[in-house]
């Protein structure tokens, strides 16, 4: 969201870079409106998303295994649903949450 202008610039007359006008957040909320955005973005040919520092609760300093469980579990059903509907290789970034 907040790099998207310059990712825009970087591949203007390569790519058409577009995204929610809603911030992503944690992976769930990512999940629960992955339908939705896929919709309004008429159908992406790649998709990028970054929701780790989110899913972390930001705090990576007091990061516990259940935290980086949610995130590895969060991430892994944001790419099965992303796959599910984009025919390319979906492309994921989650932010690095170890400690």
């Amino acid at each position: 969201m907040s790099y998207q202008p310059h990712v825009a610039e970087l591949l203007a007359g390569v790519a058409e870079v577009v995204g929610p006008a809603d911030n992503c957040q944690y992976s769930l909320y990512t999940l629960s409106s992955l339908n939705r955005w896929i919709v309004d973005l008429r159908n992406p040919d790649i998709v990028h998303w970054n929701n780790g520092i989110h899913d972390a609760g930001h705090n990576p300093g007091f990061l516990s295994d259940d935290q980086l469980h949610f995130s590895e579990t969060g991430q892994k059903a944001c790419a099965r649903a992303v796959t599910d509907h984009v025919s390319s290789s979906p492309w994921a970034n989650p932010t690095q949450s170890l400690p």
